[in-house]
């Protein structure tokens, strides 16, 4: 990650733990990272990224993959707080909370047998990749935050739009090529 750490300028990322979890027909990997910038940096950009693997054992998860490559999400109106609506029918949260029909889906060439980049409306985006029976993905988001402790000044011209990330989208290939390499060697060392 040495690659996107570079493109963002973060001074460093504190990653979580792993979260493991094995399976007959489905392994699967997944970790985050955040940065931390120095307190008192004032305004800053601060960055997210998540990392997970799927290792699909019994079934060829192209299928799945082609289809996320090829279709739009979209929110159903909740119920609100009574339980109600969508949400509550399926006991779940919708996909398009987050990758909404204003999402675009990006071809990637050069890196696993097919690759895409999902961009949401905000400064988030996600690279999946289709390597084998392996199916990673690298999400980058980012938002303008305070950081000088306290509340921000008044009258403050810091701009309050979350940063456009499109920007990292050749670190991010880079830095999945390079965890490609890892996961294919083995490992980190």
């Amino acid at each position: 990650m040495q690659r996107l750490k570079d493109a963002t300028g973060a001074r460093d990322f504190v990653a979580s733990d792993a979260g493991v979890n094995k399976g007959p027909a489905l392994d699967r990997l997944s970790c985050f990272m955040s940065d931390t910038p120095a307190a008192g940096d004032k305004w800053v950009t601060g960055y997210f990224v998540g990392v997970s693997v799927e290792l699909h054992k019994k079934t060829d998860p192209r299928a799945e993959f082609e289809n996320t490559a090829h279709s739009r999400n979209s929110t159903v109106p909740g119920g609100g707080s009574s339980g109600s609506g969508a949400s509550a029918v399926l006991g779940t949260s919708i996909a398009g909370d987050l990758f909404d029909s204003g999402a675009d889906v990006d071809p990637v060439t050069g890196v696993g047998d097919e690759a895409y980049v999902l961009v949401s409306r905000g400064s988030q985006q996600t690279l999946t990749v289709l390597y084998g029976g392996a199916v990673l993905s690298l999400q980058v988001s980012s938002s303008y935050r305070w950081n000088g402790g306290g509340d921000p000044p008044a009258g403050s011209d810091a701009v309050t739009a979350d940063p456009d990330i499109t920007r990292l989208r050749p670190a991010m290939t880079a830095a999945m090529r390079d965890l490609m390499a890892s996961l294919a060697s083995g490992g980190p060392e």
